[in-house]
């Protein structure tokens, strides 16, 4: 089964860029010819670029914790007593 690329699309004004994710080996291209840090001369630019798709690989940190020995649950401790 042939897996399809995805596709989006952003207008601002006058301008439209057309994006296509498709599995491959990780580079870059824009405008069918350019490689992105040639494409954007400066790090910033290249960076504000590619953070939505390192967002993306980011674990998410709401896992649920194991109920620890000697409590209540994993959260939850005894109530307090002084005496």
């Amino acid at each position: 089964m042939k897996k399809e690329p995805f596709s989006g699309i952003g207008r601002r004004k006058n301008s439209t860029a057309r994006v296509y994710l498709s599995s491959g080996s990780g580079n870059f291209v824009v405008n069918s010819k350019f490689d992105l840090n040639s494409y954007l001369k400066r790090e910033s630019l290249v960076i504000h670029a590619t953070k939505p798709l390192d967002i993306l690989n980011l674990k998410d940190a709401r896992e649920v914790e194991r109920k620890k020995y000697g409590q209540p649950g994993a959260r939850k401790k005894f109530q307090f007593s002084k005496r």
